[in-house]
């Protein structure tokens, strides 16, 4: 089979891996209570509906047959913004709960969601996903009473960095503020006793539904030679220390004379993933 036909063929499959997420999602957003069988393992999944949050949950639907197979794992997913909307109907009784929200939300909603997942699911670990940018850990002070686990997709290699305080709200802004002259107050996010061993380095964009069924099904996502040494299509609007260092960087990438370089931002996702394979 040519590159071209395994192209094809992995796209047909990632797309119906796609559709069969959104059916099940479609179907669960009705909260069907979990399947009263003893021998199962209760999974509920609280989502927040955004792409690059759904990279941390979807291998939990592209596995769902195996989790359910080996493990006996029942999936439940219901919307963040939902909810609590309507939590008298939403599954109960889970073994498991994860979270994810968004990350300015309010620390007094954030606390009432939380507690409303221990009423509902008394005897369940909880475990916040934090699909954030930053490396912060700004809503530790807030979930540490009520979670066991806190994933997040990157975190310090030194974890002692997590205890001193940044100009500006993480240490981007710290460094590139210093960079660009830009001054910032001091921020310091408290970080309470026992919490950094919850910790967990989780997955990343590997997992979301453009990469994940590539990987999973083939040794090389794409056996056509490489058109591009650099692929930078950046968007630089933002703060001014984001936008300062995306312009940088696109510049630097201009200036280059002798490599094949695309740094022009705009393009639709479709295109843009077809370039980075």
């Amino acid at each position: 089979m040519n590159g071209g036909s395994m192209t094809i063929l992995t796209n047909l499959a990632t797309r119906f891996c796609w559709a069969l997420h959104r059916m099940n999602v479609d179907r669960l957003q009705y909260m069907r209570p979990f399947a009263p069988y003893e021998n199962r393992r209760r999974l509920l999944l609280i989502t927040e509906p955004h792409r690059i949050s759904h990279s941390q949950i979807f291998p939990f639907f592209f596995y769902h047959r195996e989790l359910f197979e080996r493990f006996r794992i029942e999936l439940r997913e219901v919307s963040s913004i939902d909810y609590m909307r309507l939590l008298e109907s939403a599954p109960g009784r889970a073994d498991i709960v994860c979270l994810q929200t968004r990350f300015d939300i309010a620390e007094l909603r954030l606390k009432e969601i939380l507690l409303a997942i221990r009423k509902k699911n008394p005897d369940a670990k909880i475990v916040y996903l934090d699909s954030f940018a930053p490396l912060d850990l700004r809503l530790a002070v807030v979930v540490n009473d009520h979670i066991d686990l806190y994933v997040k997709k990157h975190v310090f290699r030194d974890r002692t960095q997590y205890l001193r305080s940044t100009m500006g709200d993480t240490n981007l802004a710290e460094y590139y503020g210093g960079l660009y002259g830009f001054e910032y107050k001091k921020t310091t996010h408290v970080i309470p006793d026992g919490f950094l061993k919850k910790l967990v380095v989780g997955p990343s964009f590997l997992t979301s539904i453009e990469m994940l069924p590539y990987f999973s099904s083939y040794s090389s996502p794409c056996s056509l030679p490489r058109r591009l040494d650099i692929h930078g299509r950046l968007s630089f609007k933002g703060s001014d220390w984001y936008q300062s260092m995306r312009e940088n960087a696109i510049a630097a990438m201009d200036s280059m004379h002798d490599v094949t370089v695309i740094s022009s931002a705009g393009v639709g996702r479709r295109k843009y993933i077809r370039e980075l394979r």
